[in-house]
């Protein structure tokens, strides 16, 4: 069992987890940021999960690469839509600094928009505009108003 976003769960959740493993042994991997460590030992729980390992930045070719997995044995559409090329690959590469996290969810958001609006393959229109919306900083719809 994977657990994204482990970081945000309550001790009551960490301790079922654990529970879970010891009663079923069904093996638990929990994802979360740097303070997830931090959390388990406060827990005293640290011992019952793997320590964290952060995955750091694709190089270059490592991610052009995965987006030419990803594209190939993972979303099949039944047009390319040529992820690793291009101005796509230019948008994916900044809008995600090369990270798969964030990439997993643009590609998700991009893939269902395209697909919903009737395309075969991933819209780059639909993808800049997804992709646009992630490292910008959420300013509430006042305060938007006021700066025009």
């Amino acid at each position: 069992m994977i657990i994204d976003n482990a970081d945000n769960l309550q001790k009551e959740a960490l301790i079922d987890l654990k529970q879970l493993f010891e009663e079923c042994h069904v093996p638990i991997v929990l994802v979360g940021g740097r303070e997830l460590d931090d959390i388990l030992q406060d827990c005293d729980l640290l011992t019952n999960f793997p320590t964290l390992y952060e995955f750091e930045r694709l190089e270059y070719e490592d991610f052009r690469k995965t987006l030419i997995t990803i594209e190939l044995d993972i979303l099949s559409l039944p047009e390319l839509s040529n992820l690793a090329e291009g101005n796509i690959f230019e948008i994916l590469a900044v809008s995600t600094s090369a990270r798969m996290g964030i990439l997993v969810k643009i590609l998700t958001k991009a893939v269902l928009h395209s697909l919903k609006n009737g395309f075969s393959r991933v819209d780059e229109s639909i993808l800049e505009k997804i992709a646009s919306r992630y490292g910008t900083k959420y300013v509430p719809l006042e305060n938007r108003n006021r700066n025009e």
